[in-house]
């Protein structure tokens, strides 16, 4: 069996199939939040900026999505674990995907142990944006202004990598 048929028939597989991925021309976003409250203010928030919103309810839902859809936005909380768990598996997942795959993926860390916007936390949990969960209340701002930032850091570097082909 050649490597196309391999991968068709992989992808094809039904124990293996992610959950409803988004096709479209709207930015996309992963929302991995197990409090129900705070869920839903990161959906309205993400659904007012003109997201297309993907509510996962397991890190396995999650990764197994993300191997199928690269999301503009990954949206974590730090307690999204399996249970049994004591890491995260998702940080872990992001970890080990390829740099040209991770910059295009503006990961937002929730947790109540860092400062919202806590750049030194933010680097080494290797996410882009660090939020309080006492802030949730200026989600819309903070998201914002930090995207703004991060794809005006990025903006040449990812012009440049499109013209000589990596991605």
């Amino acid at each position: 069996m050649n490597d196309h048929t391999m991968l068709t028939n992989d992808v094809s597989s039904s124990s293996d199939r992610p959950f409803n991925l988004p096709f479209t021309d709207k930015d996309t976003a992963l929302i991995c939040e197990p409090d129900g409250l705070t869920r839903d203010t990161i959906v309205a928030t993400l659904t007012q900026m003109g997201y297309q919103i993907t509510v996962s309810t397991s890190p396995g839902e999650s990764i197994r999505g993300m191997k199928y859809h690269t999301y503009n936005l990954l949206m974590l909380n730090e307690d999204f674990v399996a249970p049994g768990s004591v890491d995260n598996e998702i940080l872990a997942y992001l970890g080990l995907l390829p740099m040209s795959i991770r910059r295009r993926m503006f990961v937002a860390l929730i947790c109540s142990r860092h400062m919202t916007n806590d750049r030194l936390a933010a680097f080494y949990k290797s996410v882009n944006l660090i939020i309080n969960s006492e802030k949730m209340d200026d989600l819309d701002g903070i998201l914002r202004s930090c995207i703004e930032e991060n794809s005006l850091r990025y903006h040449v570097f990812r012009e440049v990598s499109i013209k000589i082909g990596r991605i």
